[in-house]
């Protein structure tokens, strides 16, 4: 399922309007451990943002979160959304999550799994 996630995060990278800021490369941080991380590494690595190089960072606290432009909340990590959700406002940051309910606790996208289906929400 992973892989799926990270060509749709990749996709949704060309397809979005990001603002301008002054970050030189094109930024995702995966906050917990998550298979994702290693697919998105490998988008990374074949793959572009517009011009920009992605570079895929993972983050294990809060306080290792540095600026980006997506922020991957993996699933035993997620009872840190709402204190996530202020700081990446600011930050025009775009939140994705796959746990149950993180829609209504402030993540921007969220993968979720029904009856053996993988949806997108």
């Amino acid at each position: 399922m992973s892989t799926l996630q990270s060509v749709f995060i990749y996709s949704a990278i060309k397809y979005m309007e990001w603002p301008n800021d002054d970050l030189v490369d094109f930024t995702i941080t995966v906050l917990g451990d998550s298979p994702i991380y290693d697919d998105l590494i490998k988008v990374s690595q074949k793959k572009k943002a517009g011009i920009r190089n992605i570079v895929v960072l993972k983050a294990n606290t809060v306080d290792e979160i540095t600026k980006c432009h997506i922020l991957f909340i993996a699933p035993n990590k997620a009872g840190l959304l709402n204190k996530l959700t202020n700081s990446a406002i600011r930050n025009s940051t775009l939140i994705i999550t796959e746990q149950r309910g993180a829609l209504d606790q402030g993540s921007d996208l969220n993968f979720s799994q029904r009856a053996r289906k993988s949806l997108f929400k």
